[in-house]
């Protein structure tokens, strides 16, 4: 999460919740733990693709869910295009990183799964698609730039990365 005061309360509600149906409080504690990470810069996806590695020794899934959308280009820390970073590249990097983790917790009953959460909005990308994914020279133009568009091109590329 980006903030780590809002994750803490977002965990604590979780929990909450969770132990109002019998599970057990203090087990939740243990296993919900808010991590600081920010999809809109690629040191930040590193750096808690470490922390998570030094933490943990296994992960049975990993899901992407994270999305934003803006009405203006704007660049991120690491210079790409927001929405196509944080809806994407970032979990890209995020996955690339940490397969080797999914691996070494793969089991003959158990695999590591990668859940890629895209959305109705992919079918309203630019077309044709090859253009927009040959590089990245149309993504970075901000001329080219329109909010919708590009959110719905992240999406494409997460489903094509699933």
């Amino acid at each position: 999460c980006r903030r780590p005061p809002k994750a803490k309360e977002a965990a604590q509600d979780i929990i909450q919740k969770l132990s109002e149906t019998g599970m057990d409080k203090k087990d939740l504690s243990k296993r919900l733990i808010p991590m600081k990470l920010d999809l809109a810069d690629l040191k930040s996806v590193d750096d808690f693709s470490e922390k998570f590695q030094q933490k943990y020794d296994r992960m049975d899934d990993l899901i992407f869910n994270a999305g934003i959308n803006f009405p203006e280009w704007r660049a991120s820390k690491d210079g790409i295009e927001s929405i196509f970073q944080v809806n994407h590249v970032g979990h890209f990097r995020l996955a690339m990183n940490l397969t080797p983790l999914l691996i070494k917790s793969s089991s003959d009953q158990s695999i590591g799964r990668v859940i890629s959460v895209s959305s109705w909005g992919q079918k309203f990308a630019y077309k044709p698609l090859t253009d927009w994914f040959k590089d990245d020279s149309m993504i970075q133009d901000k001329t080219k730039f329109d909010a919708n568009p590009m959110y719905s091109l992240s999406k494409v590329a997460n489903i094509l990365f699933a």
